[in-house]
């Protein structure tokens, strides 16, 4: 193998060309829809401009040159075998995407008048100009993206290869640009604005992306995206999640990084913690290696170790960043009590459970609010904190309870028991008195809870963090008004004296 050759293309591993082959996958959405775009606005109006030579329209039409004008698509295919890790690939990416909005801007403002008369079409070189043709919609003249992207493809790949291999690919490039004259696809004109806009993109854009701080953010923001659609895969309400941090990031996206890392990172543990997602080490083994990473403020290069070394670097923003890092380390310590919970089957009593509950939500809000700029702290809405523990009970108790984890109290346990509950599953404890008894006071409890709770927010209102709490606890109303009628007879059978709103400190 020569030089060149062992420069540009090393044997790729599947799972480099996996992620690049994703981001180029991404990037042609995002050109069919501006591309696409552009041509439908240019279309909206009827003024056009002439830009081409006075010889021009006499260039002689040759339909077998489309052959060279569609080897653009293995050129760029071809990028991805050359730059097969996406730390390569974001900046030619990066270039690619400025060209396109840049050139989408030309396309509506200055829509070009088509003027090259074609010839007849027939035999193979006719269907091969008939495929080239389609490539290039109507109006989309100057600059010709065309060819800014073989040559912007090929400076790259000259770039990561030296100087043949620059040589060799910006031969390339020029017969496409060549080939697009002939094939009365452009104009002149298109081709000196694609150089131009080619040797814009290579020497702004290029050299911001290649930096080290910068990829690593793109990165870090490849596995956030990664874990929100894993998240949103298992269960759709966390799509509804992602949209709200994303649509909330989108004016603060620096700012709200940590929220975003944050909850990557917790939501992550907490599902190999609950068995949810698969894992080949015992899952307090994860979460302890995370905590150790913290601990040494050193970080290794999975997600979770991506996720947690960006979480580190937001603390240290604040003064209280060491507080901050205590609590986070607290709240993964909590998790894994659940993990202990589900494998030892352990049950707790009423109180246990709640202050379980507490430790758990009142960190993980408090965290959210600190890292959103809030004004507002987890102390500020207690009522809202009990709700947040009793929703997650409530909306997870089936499941938790295959997986063994059991948030019903002991004592409502033990009664179910002695009224012939012989398996302790959801639909089996459902059919005793004392867990149909239990749920009422429950669902009692949380009535009240989102009264008081919206008193409170209502005397907060003008206070930073107030309407993203409001916003949890208008969710948690929502889920209180279905269980509420998949279940008629929380609200027909009251639930028994005393237990309905006040805290118990027995079993």
């Amino acid at each position: 193998m020569t030089t060149i050759e062992e420069k540009l293309i090393a044997r790729p591993r599947w799972e480099d060309l996996r992620v690049t082959g994703s981001l180029a996958a991404g990037f042609a959405i995002f050109w069919l829809a501006v591309y696409g775009g552009a041509s439908l606005l240019a279309g909206l109006h009827a003024v056009r401009f002439s830009i081409h030579l006075e010889g021009e329209p006499f260039v002689p039409f040759v339909p077998w040159l489309s052959v060279v004008y569609l080897s653009l698509v293995p050129l760029m295919l071809l990028s991805l075998l050359v730059f097969r890790t996406w730390e390569r690939i974001v900046p030619l990416l990066c270039v690619l995407v400025a060209e396109t909005l840049a050139a989408a801007v030309f396309f509506v403002l200055l829509p070009v008048r088509e003027m090259l008369p074609r010839g007849a079409l027939s035999g193979l070189s006719g269907a091969m100009f008939t495929l080239a043709d389609a490539m290039n919609l109507e109006g989309n003249y100057f600059p010709s993206l065309h060819v800014a992207y073989a040559f912007t493809a090929a400076a790259a790949i000259g770039r990561r290869g030296g100087s043949r291999a620059g040589a060799l690919f910006m031969t390339w490039a020029a017969a496409i640009a060549v080939s697009t004259v002939f094939l009365h696809q452009h104009y002149l004109a298109d081709i000196a604005g694609a150089i131009a806009l080619t040797a814009g993109g290579m020497m702004l854009v290029h050299p911001r992306v290649e930096s080290p701080e910068l990829l690593r953010a793109v990165r870090l923001e490849m596995t956030c995206l990664a874990e929100m659609l894993r998240f949103a895969r298992r269960d759709a309400r966390y799509l509804v999640v992602a949209l709200g941090i994303y649509g909330r990031s989108l004016f603060r996206w620096r700012r709200l990084r940590g929220i975003r890392a944050g909850f990557c990172l917790m939501q992550q543990l907490d599902d190999i913690l609950d068995g949810d997602r698969p894992s080949p080490v015992e899952p307090l083994e994860v979460a302890e290696d995370v905590l150790r990473q913290m601990r040494c403020w050193s970080f290794d290069d999975s997600s979770a170790g991506r996720l947690a070394r960006c979480l580190w670097e937001e603390t240290a923003r604040f003064e209280n960043g060491d507080d901050l890092r205590r609590q986070v380390m607290g709240l993964i310590e909590v998790m894994q009590r659940d993990r202990v919970r589900a494998r030892d089957r352990l049950l707790l009593s009423r109180e246990e459970l709640r202050d379980h509950h507490r430790a758990t939500f009142h960190s993980a809000v408090n965290l959210m609010l600190v890292f959103g700029g809030a004004e507002l702290r987890a102390r500020d809405v207690p009522d809202l904190i009990e709700l947040f523990g009793w929703c997650s009970t409530m909306r997870d108790l089936r499941e938790d309870m295959k997986k063994g984890l059991v948030n019903i109290p002991a004592s409502v346990v033990q009664e179910a028991e002695a009224q012939g509950l012989r398996s302790l599953d959801f639909d089996s404890a459902l059919g005793t008195p004392a867990m149909r008894s239990w749920m009422a006071a429950e669902h009692e409890r949380a009535k009240d809870l989102l009264k008081r709770s919206d008193e409170t927010l209502s005397r907060l209102a003008r206070r930073r963090g107030a309407a993203l709490l409001r916003m949890f606890h208008r969710s948690i109303q929502r889920f209180e008004s279905r269980i509420a009628r998949r279940h008629e007879w929380l609200e027909a059978a009251p639930p028994r004296a005393g237990r309905s709103l006040h805290r118990h400190t027995g079993p």
